[in-house]
């Protein structure tokens, strides 16, 4: 994910980039399923050792299942 993200960052969110203020990268992982909602404060740990901690205000660890969330990110991919 890194890898695919940077990119982007050094494209449009770079300091010396003039559209720097109009774009903000935000990482949303949705967790689904009753099995890891029960290992959400592991999940949580290991997410937070994973992702650097200057990322942690744009970053979301959603557990649970909500068409309405889905709809309004437009994320219907069930694989």
């Amino acid at each position: 994910l890194p890898a695919w993200i940077r990119p982007f960052k050094e494209a449009l969110c770079h300091p010396a980039s003039p559209r720097r203020n109009r774009v903000e990268v935000v990482q949303i992982s949705i967790q689904e399923g009753l099995a890891l909602r029960l290992l959400g404060r592991f999940m949580k740990s290991s997410f937070r050792k994973a992702v650097p901690e200057e990322d942690y205000e744009r970053t979301l660890l959603y557990f649970g299942t909500d068409q309405n969330f889905k709809d309004a990110l437009r994320c219907h991919n069930t694989c």
